[in-house]
């Protein structure tokens, strides 16, 4: 394993060439997922992930943000999985944990800085932003011109009564303090001609759809359901302070 900070890249070379590949793509995608712990999660998501990137007929490249585990990724795990429209899947090690939006603001200068794809998708790595969604986001970019940045936006939740109680609230505070709504979190696609200004945002440090916002970038949405988690709960106060700016 690479020292922390460095990361792990996991390349198609060695695979067996698959039979069903239907040649040359349409373009690329870049999945760009933060996690912190949540590796059992990101191992599940990931074939998901790429069936969809491969219904597209697009390449893929996943980008893990690996913000400060304590327990580090299995790695010959990750290297198993039967993935096809993804090449590449690299894993890069924070020195210590950032927090969610941070991580997300790396990764988004990495991706910038290496290769952002013809589309970048931000979504976490928990299994609460769905893989299916993937397609739709990326049709309503091109179909848009690749014009704005399109979030999925959350329509229902999963959670029940009591977390649903204590978000309705934050909802409508978080509205009075910053004028926003929080319907819509981090799962989202960047065009590629958007991915540099979006790295260069001061606020995205703090709170990654505010600063689209604030910034007045175009943006469109999709409506979505939001996921459980995949493994373990979300208790209302760990959800709440993740989204706070």
């Amino acid at each position: 394993m690479l020292p922390p900070g460095q990361g792990f890249t996991m390349t198609a070379e060695g695979r067996k060439p698959d039979r069903n590949d239907p040649g040359p793509r349409l373009g690329s995608i870049v999945v760009l997922m933060p996690t912190y712990n949540d590796w059992d999660s990101t191992a599940h998501m990931l074939p998901e992930i790429d069936k969809e990137i491969a219904a597209l007929g697009y390449d893929g490249r996943v980008v893990v943000i690996d913000d400060g585990s304590s327990v580090k990724a299995d790695l010959d795990r990750f290297a198993a999985l039967p993935l096809q429209a993804v090449k590449r899947l690299e894993i890069v090690d924070l020195y210590r944990n950032q927090g969610n939006q941070r991580a997300v603001a790396i990764g988004i200068a990495y991706c910038e800085k290496s290769d952002p794809g013809d589309y970048l998708i931000l979504m976490d790595s928990d299994g609460q932003d769905l893989p299916r969604y993937i397609p739709e986001l990326v049709n309503a970019c091109r179909d848009g011109g690749d014009t704005a940045i399109v979030f999925a936006e959350r329509t229902e939740r999963s959670e029940g009564r009591l977390f649903r109680f204590f978000y309705a609230g934050y909802q409508y505070l978080y509205k009075i303090l910053t004028g926003l709504p929080i319907s819509i979190g981090n799962y989202s696609v960047v065009p590629r001609q958007m991915v540099r200004r979006v790295a260069n945002i001061a606020e995205l440090w703090s709170h990654f759809p505010a600063s689209i916002m604030r910034a007045k970038l175009p943006i469109t949405t999709i409506p979505s359901f939001r996921g459980g988690r995949l493994m373990g709960e979300t208790g209302p106060i760990g959800s709440i302070t993740s989204s706070m700016p």
